[in-house]
């Protein structure tokens, strides 16, 4: 039934008079007893009952509304814990609760399966510090952590990653601890979150940038060995190429002029040359292949290898005595073939640099640096070379000396160096003239291998 207009004006006066007046029983007492003093007016004062009648009406709507939301936030405030306690326990990660020493007060259904795969249990009455789960290496940064939550300020949230201690089946989670720093706090929730495979990928992204900066430098040093390998070539290869040019026009004229003699040595030089060129081209594809080839890995008797170097220098050349000295047992991982190369090189170099000495000597030894680091050398006492010159020493076709003088193609210590950087490691020289020469390697680990191991 809808109001009439009568009972819709006395309402909108009540409820303006609700907004504006004091509604305590005083105030309404003491407008009644000053309408009273004015006079004997029953219709107004009919009129005043009536809103008054509505305006506590009014009142007492705006006192069950704010009970009813009184009762809500009771209900709300008793549900708490117990919303609380499930979210507690069906939290998606493992919960502890732990006190300021570090005893384990309580923990989720993760918490607990965490703590029956280590074969212990939670509660006051299991005693079970939370350090108990962590390997050694991880407490001081715990300890840090609980100082953090229960002494420090109210900072905020705090964390930590720790390794919990290896089991038969795993070889030690690393763990995140994430809680919430107030001063004062008996008890602190605390969440744990198992980051080892975060680790790990972001180990393995890292091994990875190495790998591709590795392979970056790889391909600029390449890049760098084609090019002087390109200028080198057809430096090289123009020598003897203008030199049997020559001996053709040489030889033509001769058979003109039907000169016999003239003839043969034209031949003999023409072949010499082709020889020349054909030592080249077997230094440049010897060089070429070992950038390319398959190493085979295995333990390598250098020692023996030297030995077998030297013999063979030895039947080559009867006539000469050197005295050469080997230290025994120097083993180490590398190609066989590859590394058979490389000292047949550095042998090779030191037996003809002391050709001229009456008393030639050549020794082949291995030093353990103070890293451990072990480098393999080769020491003659032949003519040496100036280092002022030898900046260019492992570059092909590079000579310190005539050719008229120490046959040679000038790729035999481009080769070694090529060998040796396969290997992982890297070489040097020491030489003074006159004062004999000194070639120092090392073998680390190839870089292919190297590669794989950071990716593994």
């Amino acid at each position: 039934m809808a109001p009439s207009p009568e009972n819709s004006a006395l309402r909108n006066e009540a409820e303006q008079r609700h907004v504006a007046r004091d509604f305590s029983f005083q105030h309404g007492t003491q407008q009644v007893e000053r309408r009273k003093g004015a006079g004997p007016d029953r219709g107004r004062l009919l009129h005043e009952l009536q809103v008054r009648q509505l305006e506590l009406e009014i009142q007492n709507e705006s006192l069950v509304r704010a009970n009813a939301k009184l009762e809500q936030s009771k209900a709300s405030i008793e549900s708490g814990p117990q919303r609380y306690a499930e979210l507690y326990e069906l939290a998606p990660l493992a919960l502890f609760t732990l006190a300021p020493e570090g005893l384990v007060l309580n923990a989720n259904q993760l918490g607990a399966a965490r703590l029956t795969d280590a074969g212990m249990a939670a509660g006051p009455a299991a005693s079970l510090r939370f350090a108990a789960l962590l390997t050694d290496a991880s407490l001081p940064a715990f300890d840090a952590f609980l100082t953090q939550l229960f002494a420090g300020p109210d900072s905020g949230k705090r964390n930590c990653e720790v390794r919990l201690r290896a089991s038969q089946d795993d070889a030690g989670q690393v763990i995140e601890l994430t809680g919430m720093a107030r001063a004062g706090q008996t008890a602190c929730d605390v969440a744990v979150v198992d980051i080892t495979s975060r680790i790990q990928v972001h180990a393995e992204i890292e091994q990875l940038n190495k790998t591709l900066h590795l392979r970056v430098a790889q391909l600029a040093e390449a890049n760098s060995e084609l090019d002087a390998f390109s200028s080198s070539v057809a430096h090289d290869l123009q020598t003897p190429l203008s030199a049997l040019e020559s001996f053709l026009s040489l030889l033509e004229r001769a058979l003109l002029e039907s000169n016999p003699a003239q003839v043969q040595h034209c031949v003999q030089r023409m072949a010499a040359v082709i020889e020349q060129m054909n030592q080249l081209t077997t230094g440049l594809l010897t060089l070429a292949r070992i950038g390319h080839s398959e190493l085979h890995l295995q333990t390598v008797n250098l020692s023996e290898l030297s030995s077998e170097v030297i013999q063979n220098l030895r039947e080559n050349e009867p006539l000469r005595q050197v005295t050469v000295h080997i230290q025994p047992g120097i083993h180490a991982q590398g190609d066989p073939l590859l590394l058979r190369q490389a000292l047949s090189n550095l042998l090779g170099n030191a037996w003809k640099f002391t050709q001229h000495e009456t008393q030639a000597n050549i020794v082949f030894g291995a030093e353990e640096q103070a890293d451990g680091e072990i480098f393999y050398f080769v020491r003659d006492n032949g003519v040496g070379f100036d280092m002022a010159r030898a900046r260019r020493l492992f570059d092909p076709f590079e000579r310190l000396h005539p050719n008229t003088e120490y046959a040679g193609t000038g790729v035999g210590l481009a080769t070694v160096k090529r060998i040796v950087a396969r290997h992982g490691g890297h070489i040097s020289a020491q030489a003074q003239p006159g004062q004999g020469a000194t070639f120092r390697f090392s073998l680390g680990p190839p870089p292919e291998v190297r590669a794989i191991e950071l990716v593994t």
